[in-house]
């Protein structure tokens, strides 16, 4: 019985998000493209409630969205292609807002 834990220590979060959540999503590829076995569960472990909330594996709807997901980003990466998209949650704590053309001016 092989599950992806992954270890969460913010204040808080939504439990139901392990259903689809897209970084358990990548580690169960990431995992099984390894040929480290199938991957039966995945687990979130929330430090600050010593809490564990699990969900059976991820299916392939998730798997292939995570796909094409990745394969896009990689096309974009290989075309130097970086299109700035910035957003509250993503860029608060960004270390290179002076290098973004969103945060010129």
């Amino acid at each position: 019985d092989m599950r992806v834990l992954d270890y969460k220590t913010g204040k808080s979060f939504d439990p139901a998000r392990i259903q689809s959540d897209p970084q358990l999503t990548l580690y169960q590829m990431a995992f099984e493209a390894l040929g480290m076995g199938e991957v039966s569960g995945l687990s979130l472990y929330h430090v600050p409630t010593l809490t564990r909330h699990d969900s059976p594996r991820h299916g392939p709807e998730l798997v292939e969205a995570m796909e094409e997901r990745v394969g896009k980003s990689a096309e974009a990466i290989a075309s130097g292609e970086f299109p700035e998209t910035p957003s509250e949650s993503a860029c608060r704590g960004c270390d290179y807002k002076a290098r973004c053309g969103a945060w010129r001016g």
